[in-house]
């Protein structure tokens, strides 16, 4: 089992320090910033989550507060934080949130959905507002 605290917009170093020496569980940080824009303009703390060394992974709460269930909006909204970080918060943490372990990587004995992801700055590997994903498994 694992906990999984979403949102995380008013969280600080205190309350980082507090959760994670409280639970012997493993700590998901799920953010969902499309929501969060949606209902209350602020911003989760991505960088001190990150220099925390924390398991972030992203989510996108729902319709009644967000315009779309779409991860790729999702990673969109987070701005500058590498490729390559996002779509691990994205696929492998989320499906580890969850607790689907033969999900959310191309491993033997895994069953990953497979997406074309394009429209991408090549040269800084990044997402941009052109960026668009595409289900092909």
């Amino acid at each position: 089992r694992s906990v999984i605290l979403v949102h995380n917009c008013c969280v600080n170093q205190q309350d980082i320090d507090l959760i994670m020496n409280h639970f012997t569980a493993p700590v998901w940080w799920c953010l969902c910033p499309g929501s969060n824009r949606y209902i209350s303009r602020l911003v989760p703390p991505v960088e001190l989550l990150r220099r925390n060394g924390l398991n972030i992974c992203l989510g996108t709460d729902s319709l009644a507060s967000n315009t779309a269930l779409s991860l790729l909006g999702e990673m969109q909204h987070l701005g500058k934080i590498p490729l390559a970080e996002l779509l691990t918060w994205a696929a492998p943490n989320g499906a580890r949130a969850l607790g689907f372990s033969e999900l959310g990587e191309v491993a033997a004995g895994k069953r990953p959905g497979l997406a074309v992801l394009s429209g991408l700055d090549y040269d800084s590997m990044t997402l941009t507002p052109a960026s668009c994903i595409a289900r092909i498994l």
